[in-house]
């Protein structure tokens, strides 16, 4: 069990991660900074964790820190954070809010037809759960479907992702994480 010290560290880095709308007179490169800012802060709060031995409460901070760096273009460090985030957020039933993040991982590591998998298991379990999408489903998808249309045929598309919905759970994370530098 977490304690209250820890949680509170935990809670006050995911809301310092949260992206609002910049007003129109900042421009995206300082919203970069601050992205960048808030993703420090977060990883401040991770190592925080682990000091005080209760960092298996960390994964949402590790998935916050997938988003940052995907929207910083470095998707690299949001592999390793998607690694440390899986199974934190396995252990609470939450490791699927990963799946659209991993797709879009996947296409950018030039693997389209593991991305559509992933994708089209992300959209079964939402269609199951009846979840609503994350609010950061929209600017996942604007980036992943450019990606997907460029590498694959319509029909190609449509197969993999009827393929990604049949997926088990074990073999939909093996295939979003397998081949991937």
């Amino acid at each position: 069990m977490r304690s209250n010290r820890s949680r509170s560290v935990a809670t006050t880095a995911s809301k310092s991660l949260r992206c609002t709308p910049c007003p129109m007179s900042h421009s995206w490169n300082r919203c970069l900074v601050v992205l960048g800012k808030r993703l420090e802060h977060a990883r401040t709060a991770i190592a925080r964790l682990h000091e005080l031995g209760a960092d298996t409460g960390a994964g949402h901070l590790h998935f916050s820190e997938v988003i940052a760096q995907l929207m910083l273009n470095r998707s690299e460090e949001a592999l390793v954070a998607a690694r440390n985030a899986y199974p934190r957020l396995a252990r609470e039933g939450d490791h699927y809010r990963l799946l659209l993040p991993l797709a879009l991982l996947n296409a950018l590591h030039g693997r389209p037809d593991a991305a559509a998998r992933v994708a089209g298991f992300d959209a079964a379990v939402q269609a199951r759960s009846g979840e609503n999408a994350s609010i950061i489903a929209p600017l996942l998808h604007s980036r992943l479907e450019p990606l997907l249309a460029a590498s694959l045929s319509v029909d190609e598309r449509a197969r993999f992702i009827a393929e990604g919905a049949a997926l088990r759970d074990e073999e939909a994370f093996k295939l979003a994480f397998d081949d991937m530098a």
